[in-house]
């Protein structure tokens, strides 16, 4: 059993500043980027799914940095429980 399976991991482009990007570029590439790869991964439509959802780590200001660009997208029960086995859809 587990509360969470990732789906996706992709970079965040550092942009014209190279700075930290802040969260409206997470959710933008969380958009882009997450929403497309859980439907491909799971089969299923993200937009009326009423029993999965999908969270995201970020990367921190002092990971950024260092170097950290990377988003990893996951998909947790929405009512919180635990789930068996992947979500993955059999391709």
């Amino acid at each position: 059993m587990h509360r969470s399976e990732v789906f996706f991991v992709g970079n965040v482009s550092a942009g014209a500043s190279g700075g930290y990007p802040g969260d409206a570029a997470f959710d933008s590439f969380v958009r882009v980027q997450c929403i497309p790869a859980y439907q491909s991964y799971t089969g299923r439509d993200f937009e009326s799914d009423t029993i999965y959802d999908v969270h995201f780590l970020n990367p921190t200001t002092e990971g950024w940095t260092k170097g950290d660009h990377t988003i990893d997208c996951f998909v947790v029960r929405a009512d919180g429980a635990a789930f068996k086995g992947s979500i993955k859809a059999a391709h």
